[in-house]
């Protein structure tokens, strides 16, 4: 008869077994970019041996980091996406976090045709988690928000109103803020023609048409109208800041 000890060693090694069957199945799917399948896996360790977890992030840092040529996003052509880009789009917060943290990989790194990173990959399938993540938590947000990467990162805000919500409310970015000749997330809410982006910012963030929007002193009214913007000049000659 099996005593308590005996079933407790015997679960004890049915653990260990399972854990070893994970860590063989999670190389065998990164070697392969497999990286759906890999997701689940690299959870179940972090949860159950983080130090084989680790141990993974320390000898595998190469297939973590390499770009899946499977792995397409919705654009025409595809994009070439790796494991941390994965991750970014299905929110798995954790594993971004871990992949980030353990395995050094860029969340600031592009895509094959330099367009697309991790932030803009997460405003995009606003995967709010991982984006509150990347704005609170990581070092190199401070000098993405200039340049081409910052256009980039507002013109798919605008035009997906829960990631511009959380970039506002809880990554403190401030809409009428110009990022030199990027301009503002007002900015870009009238060049893009989001009229949901433009009465949020307007109606419940406040924000001021008539306040200089770009390096040339015109205002976001002066944009909308140079730029034929006939809904958005619409609206914002109907404002309460306007009629006041």
């Amino acid at each position: 008869m099996a005593t308590s000890s005996d079933k407790s060693t015997a679960s004890s090694s049915e653990a260990e077994k399972n854990v070893e069957d994970v860590v063989e199945q999670l190389r065998r799917a990164l070697k392969e970019k497999r990286y759906e399948q890999a997701t689940p896996l690299l959870q179940y360790l972090m949860a159950e041996d983080n130090g084989k977890a680790l141990e993974i992030a320390k000898n595998d840092k190469f297939h973590f980091n390499q770009k899946n040529d499977k792995f397409r996003f919705n654009q025409p052509k595809g994009i070439k996406g790796s494991f941390l880009h994965y991750a970014v789009k299905g929110n798995h917060v954790d594993v971004v976090r871990f992949l980030i943290e353990e395995c050094e990989c860029d969340p600031s790194t592009s895509d094959e045709r330099g367009f697309d990173n991790s932030y803009a990959i997460a405003v995009e399938y606003e995967s709010i988690d991982v984006l509150k993540y990347l704005f609170n938590c990581h070092r190199s947000t401070c000098g993405l928000l200039r340049g081409s990467v910052c256009s980039i990162i507002f013109s798919k805000a605008v035009r997906h109103i829960n990631s511009l919500k959380c970039l506002i409310n809880d990554c403190n970015v401030d809409p009428m803020v110009r990022h030199g000749k990027v301009g503002s997330l007002l900015n870009h809410a009238v060049l893009y023609d989001s009229m949901e982006a433009l009465k949020y910012l307007i109606n419940e963030c406040n924000c001021d048409p008539m306040a200089k929007s770009d390096i040339w002193g015109s205002t976001i009214l002066h944009c909308a109208a140079r730029r034929d913007k006939s809904e958005a000049v619409e609206f914002l000659l109907s404002t309460e800041m306007l009629e006041g």
